[in-house]
């Protein structure tokens, strides 16, 4: 069986993974996130990919970084300036309406029809 080495990262991706640890360490308390939940919400079976990146053992695809970003709850480019294209455009609602949106979508569908049912009844 031959050994594969990995290949080193470079400057600019360990600055990416920088970036990710940092962000992920200021929003883990705030989102109640540990690396295990964030590994199940991102779809992977455990932990050890997470701690990977966040430790600049391997590199950080865009794909996956703009998974991050909405995981985090920020712009891609807070991760890497040069997702910057890939940031949302500015919001044409509120703070409070973006914050009540965002609640929604985290809703589980009996969560979401009971809030119907109550809607229904304030008609």
């Amino acid at each position: 069986m031959a050994l594969t080495t990995k290949r080193k990262l470079t400057t600019e991706e360990i600055r990416i993974a920088e970036n990710l640890r940092r962000i992920f360490n200021d929003k883990k308390k705030e989102l109640g996130l540990t690396q295990e939940q964030a590994a199940h919400k991102l779809g992977w079976s455990t932990q050890g990919a997470v701690s990977q990146y966040l430790r600049a053992v391997i590199p950080l695809s865009l794909e996956v970084g703009l998974k991050f970003a909405k995981l985090l709850k920020v712009e891609p480019s807070e991760i890497n300036p040069e997702w910057a294209e890939h940031d949302r455009p500015e919001p044409q609602i509120s703070a409070e309406q973006q914050a009540l949106y965002d609640e929604i979508k985290e809703m589980r569908p009996d969560q979401i029809a009971l809030l119907k049912q109550l809607l229904g009844q304030m008609k």
